[in-house]
């Protein structure tokens, strides 16, 4: 994901039934542990959440 998002300063997720896609949390686990979450919503069946990650190397 560090190689995919290098010259990105910010991200966002987009979930909607993300337990097909990513039944382990495997996307967001990343994000949360390296990234800022900088604001997130819900929606019906759709969860978003903007990440800044200005840290990354």
């Amino acid at each position: 994901m560090a190689g995919l998002l290098e010259d990105y300063p910010e991200v966002w997720l987009v979930a909607s039934e993300s337990r097909l896609w990513d039944s382990r949390g495997l996307t967001q686990t990343w994000l949360d542990q390296n990234g800022r979450l900088i604001e997130s919503a819900s929606f019906a069946l759709v969860d978003v959440y903007h990440y800044g990650l200005s840290n990354l190397e």
